[in-house]
């Protein structure tokens, strides 16, 4: 992944207190004892003490009682219930990570009515089939073999 999140859309996700000097960015999620100094953990777990104590992560989720735990030099993205955040986190990641990347326009061997209306910003794969007076908005992906009809 190279596509990075602003931390402060983190901040936002999460409502967290920052401390500390967090990286701008963050680019993947990792565990404590996997993470550098752009990626996000979370310590949940005074069990996992040790591996807090030792972290390289850019920034961690943590509740405020664990703080002390971790390193002086790791950022710290303090909330009230840091597994939750963390919850939430995730799946805002995933749903970056997700969103289909696909060329704007119409393939040339889709097959599109003339009185379809297509948005420039949608994306019609080869084979795909736009039936009369359908309508295409922004940033619509019709993959192959699709057939898009009247309604």
């Amino acid at each position: 992944m190279t596509e990075s999140v602003p931390l402060t859309d983190i901040v936002h996700w999460t409502t967290a207190e920052v401390s500390g000097d967090p990286p701008k960015a963050i680019t993947q999620l990792a565990s404590l004892n996997e993470a550098t100094h752009s990626q996000l953990s979370v310590y949940l777990s005074k069990r996992w003490r040790e591996v807090a104590s030792k972290t390289h992560a850019g920034a961690v989720l943590v509740e405020r009682a664990n703080i002390t735990d971790l390193p002086s030099s790791t950022a710290l993205l303090i909330v009230e219930d840091a597994r939750a955040a963390w919850h939430h986190v995730i799946r805002r990641f995933a749903a970056l990570r997700t969103k289909v990347t696909t060329e704007q326009g119409i393939r040339q061997n889709a097959v599109v009515h003339p009185t379809a209306n297509v948005s420039p910003t949608a994306s019609i794969a080869a084979y795909a089939v736009i039936e009369a007076d359908t309508f295409i908005g922004e940033d619509v992906v019709i993959e192959s073999h699709t057939v898009v009809g009247q309604g």
